[in-house]
């Protein structure tokens, strides 16, 4: 199970489904709810009434959720960012880490990855035991957006910053070692969002101009740091997800004129694509099913009122 944080300028974060692909954990419109998959209805809001709470993720048996809640502390002077978990219908909640963000599950359940920063939000990437609430500083550098674990839960890849460069990196867990895969075409552009292939022999990233809204689609090999160019329509590209056997990749773009981003799949064999939708505004941070049959996606249109600008879609996946 790979997740990963909002690319798409606004989404708060990709929506997370449950393990029986029937529901749907989302901030949506400044609200967390869980939304039924077979008639789009909200089942219920997530965290206290009123509570400003982040992306929530479902964790890999659909047990539980985490998410980041804006909250008070115990002896903290204000409010902060919190990470918590509760149980699937959004209660019993519990503050795991009173100084944190965009908490996302380890492949087996039982740790969470999440943004850690200090009082003048100087950002890490670190990890917490769900049960002992034992946390560790994983990355050596400060990052930037982004990071994911790898499909065995072994690694974290991430982008790291300093004041002048960015890279992709992967941190392996256990001995703290790290690799760097990519720098931008040395440091001419942003390298971010990885997402690890089912496989995790791959990453695929966006490849972002540092100076205009322009972005291509790129693989990595994880060990060897082999780059390959998978899309580039002078245009741009964002928010790129595996399909669950590895072979299609769900992405979305505004390539050839298009006013907004639609989404499109990319037969990786071939780097084929095929439009799969066309709405207005922008569809974007597409989300696929564990079962693989359906594709849960945000379409943004800044012309609703707002309250209304970003709706949730559903629409059946491409399949062999």
């Amino acid at each position: 199970m790979t997740v990963q944080p909002q690319s798409y300028t606004g989404s708060p974060g990709r929506p997370s489904w449950s393990a029986d692909s029937k529901r749907v954990a989302v901030r949506l419109n400044r609200k967390a709810v869980l939304v039924n998959k077979d008639d789009e209805s909200v089942l219920l809001e997530i965290g206290p009434k009123d509570a400003n709470v982040g992306a929530p993720q479902f964790s890999p048996d659909g047990t539980k959720l985490a998410y980041d809640i804006y909250t008070e502390i115990p002896g903290a002077e204000k409010k902060q960012w919190a990470v918590a978990v509760s149980d699937a219908e959004g209660k019993n909640q519990e503050i795991l880490v009173d100084h944190g963000r965009r908490p996302r599950w380890s492949p087996d359940g039982q740790q969470l990855a999440f943004s850690s920063y200090t009082d003048d939000f100087q950002t890490e990437v670190s990890v917490v035991d769900v049960r002992s609430k034992e946390q560790k500083v994983v990355s050596q550098r400060p990052y930037y957006t982004d990071f994911a674990w790898s499909p065995d839960g072994t690694k974290i890849a991430y982008e790291a910053t300093n004041d002048v460069a960015f890279d992709l990196r992967t941190v392996e867990l256990e001995s703290g070692r790290e690799n760097i895969l990519t720098d931008g075409d040395n440091n001419a552009y942003t390298d971010r969002s990885p997402v690890w292939s089912p496989s995790g022999k791959t990453i695929v990233f966006e490849r972002r101009h540092k100076s205009f809204p322009a972005g291509s689609i790129w693989s990595v090999e994880a060990e060897s740091g082999v780059e390959k160019q998978l899309f580039q329509k002078f245009s741009d590209a964002v928010d790129p997800v595996f399909t669950a056997d590895g072979k299609t990749l769900i992405f979305g773009s505004n390539h050839g004129g298009r006013g907004g981003l639609d989404l499109f799949a990319m037969d990786l064999d071939d780097l084929s694509i095929s439009q799969l939708t066309d709405l207005p505004g922008d569809e974007h941070s597409p989300s696929i099913s564990p079962d693989g049959k359906t594709i849960a996606f945000f379409n943004t249109d800044r012309r609703r009122e707002s309250g209304e600008r970003t709706k949730l879609h559903f629409q059946s996946a491409p399949l062999e």
